[in-house]
């Protein structure tokens, strides 16, 4: 009479194999999203951070945002003028160029309600979008 055979069959191992082999890629392909995500997120602080810089200027310029000094389109280079907004909006734009893309903004006020519009936008291909865009609405 023949005895049983003890130990594992070469199928079994392949089995095992494949089995790990399709866990670590799952793993794996978490900790790619994991780090996108958190890439993009830091790249949404360093723009809030950028939009709460110019409203707290604009704030302390009151004045001088309420008549306008302050509304810029995108696309458009501020250069540094004699006036605090115009230092401003140049060190804003400073500030936003060192977001991917590079980084561009929008302001404008609306003189009747005192409100403040705000408008970040970079590009974000490395996370879920080609383009992010982070808006602001407050009162000055």
């Amino acid at each position: 009479m023949i005895g049983r055979e003890k130990g594992f069959s070469l199928i079994e191992v392949l089995v095992a194999l494949v089995l790990l082999s399709i866990g670590l890629l799952g793993l794996a392909g978490l900790q790619t999203r994991g780090v996108r995500d958190n890439h993009g997120a830091y790249l949404r602080t360093q723009a809030t951070l950028c939009v709460k810089d110019l409203v707290d200027r604009m704030r302390a310029n009151r004045p001088a945002a309420l008549a306008g000094d302050y509304d810029i389109a995108f696309g458009v280079v501020a250069v540094g003028g004699d006036t605090v907004a115009a230092q401003d909006l140049s060190q804003w734009q400073q500030n936003l160029a060192q977001l991917p893309g590079p980084g561009q903004g929008r302001v404008a006020v609306d003189k009747t309600s005192r409100r403040l519009l705000v408008d970040v936008a970079w590009d974000d291909s490395r996370g879920v979008a080609d383009r992010a865009v982070l808006h602001l609405e407050t009162e000055l």
